[in-house]
């Protein structure tokens, strides 16, 4: 009895951290998850030799869907974009929800030529897929772990790339520098890739 007994117990909290680190909505791990576990992959990538890389995808003029199709559309479209995202990466890749209309995404093993790559690649599915009645796009910035980088200075830096693409025009990827003196990005500075400006696919 008190063998079941702990055995329910265990499950019970299980299935509360579970919880505490799922986004409810899209059932992506929310930022919590994000923040337990982005310095261990930094770490792992170093001990390996390895990059890690780290996409920030926002959707471009949400507050748009949410005033014309109202909260419970946009909802739809936030769990559509989630699938998608989850669906188009690798299984060693990591999605979550970061913010209202924010999603981080982790890269173990992969530079800055192969995470922009990645990006425009999620770009793109964006107009791929289909589902609903609104239209959205989707911007992203991308960085990868450097020397003395951790999880703040990392999603720091692919927050400022993030802010690049959406300042030049949205529906765009952009790669950030490296801030290693002497070490060349793998990327160019403010390197932008535009997106298609019409025909986005429904949401």
């Amino acid at each position: 009895v008190v063998s079941g007994a702990r055995r329910h117990v265990d499950a019970v909290l299980q299935e509360l951290s579970r919880r505490a680190l799922t986004d409810p909505l899209t059932g992506l791990h929310n930022r919590r998850s994000f923040l337990d576990r982005v310095d261990g992959e930094i770490a792992r990538s170093r001990r390996r030799g390895t990059d890690t890389a780290l996409l920030l995808g926002d959707l471009d003029h949400f507050k748009q869907v949410n005033d014309t199709y109202g909260h419970a559309e946009g909802d739809g479209v936030l769990e559509r974009v989630g699938a998608i995202l989850r669906e188009e990466i690798r299984d060693s890749d990591t999605v979550f929800r970061v913010g209202g209309e924010e999603f981080a995404i982790l890269l173990p093993d992969t530079d800055g030529s192969g995470a922009h790559a990645v990006a425009e690649h999620l770009r793109l599915a964006m107009f791929q897929r289909a589902g609903g009645r609104c239209t959205a796009t989707m911007s992203f910035g991308v960085a990868v772990a450097v020397r003395g980088d951790d999880g703040r200075t990392l999603y720091i830096r692919a927050d400022a790339a993030l802010y690049t693409a959406k300042a030049s025009g949205r529906n765009r990827v952009a790669l950030a520098p490296s801030p290693v003196a002497g070490e060349p990005p793998l990327g160019q500075p403010g390197n932008i890739l535009p997106g298609p400006t019409r025909v986005p696919v429904a949401l």
